[in-house]
């Protein structure tokens, strides 16, 4: 059961001034009650407010389209989703270039979790323990973000400039 859109905007207004007041950078909706339709409203907001990176949403009712609502947070680069509906959001989540990623006991399979989607992982870390994935697709998943921050790393100490 979703919140109403008015109670979302307030809950939503009332965590985004509790962070902000107190010099945090985290917001924690986490088993708040939301849903899908409540993603919407909270990226319009939280997309307000740069100085919030980390946004915890675990153990709430967020499936595919929340997850595409989520791809267009802005400032938010760690994104805890564990416990929730997530199946093919998968593959547009993981996409976007995050420091941290938790899908952590959602509804990840071999369906959604392939190799072609597997060599677009952009996120530099990424949990996903606890689904029903084999050993050796977690492998080749973490193989995959090793692989980012490698890359990373060489791009931020950039080319040598010896003469």
């Amino acid at each position: 059961m979703s919140l109403d859109l008015d109670r979302t905007k307030i809950l939503v207004e009332s965590r985004i001034a509790f962070a902000l007041e107190n010099h945090k950078t985290t917001i924690d909706f986490s088993a708040g009650g939301l849903s899908d339709k409540d993603m919407g409203i909270l990226v319009d907001m939280i997309n307000l407010h740069p100085e919030i990176t980390n946004l915890d949403l675990g153990s709430n009712d967020i499936g595919d389209m929340g997850a595409q609502f989520l791809t267009k947070l802005k400032y938010v680069t760690t994104l805890c989703l564990r416990r929730n509906n997530i199946h093919n959001g998968f593959n547009e989540l993981v996409k976007k270039e995050w420091l941290s990623l938790d899908l952590s006991s959602n509804n990840l399979d071999l369906s959604v979790v392939r190799p072609e989607v597997i060599s677009q992982i952009r996120c530099s870390a990424l949990n996903i323990i606890e689904n029903q994935l084999p050993p050796v697709t977690i492998a080749a998943v973490n193989s995959q973000i090793k692989n980012n921050c490698l890359h990373n790393a060489m791009h931020i100490s950039g080319p040598s400039n010896s003469r």
